[in-house]
């Protein structure tokens, strides 16, 4: 499997991101649990007819504050892994394993 710089990062980001939202998220409010005010970004991207560089800042500011409150560096967030956040793949939903397949993150 290709293991690109893009795919490395994309790995990280998505095991910061179950390390956030598992310990978080609550199926009695799913519309919202998952919205953390301490991660919004400073302004309305969405809305505000923001420039794509804008929106990638914005994002990069999210993510990295992401990472600051849980303690990772860049290239560690698998070891701030709360228990039980990363499960093995086989494990997953089905669409999610397609959709992994699909960007070449599985075989």
């Amino acid at each position: 499997m290709d293991d690109s710089p893009m795919i490395a990062e994309y790995r990280r980001q998505l095991a910061a991101t179950l390390a956030w939202c598992e310990p978080r998220f609550d199926p009695a409010r799913a519309a919202d649990s998952l919205r953390s005010p301490e991660l919004g970004p400073r302004r309305n991207i969405v809305y505000g007819g923001s420039h794509v560089d804008v929106i990638a800042a914005e994002v990069a500011a999210v993510l990295a504050r992401r990472q600051e409150l849980l303690g990772c560096s860049v290239d560690s967030a698998i070891r701030c892994n709360p228990e039980e956040s990363i499960r093995w793949a086989s494990e997953q939903p089905e669409p999610l394993i397609q959709e992994l397949r699909r960007l070449a993150v599985l075989r």
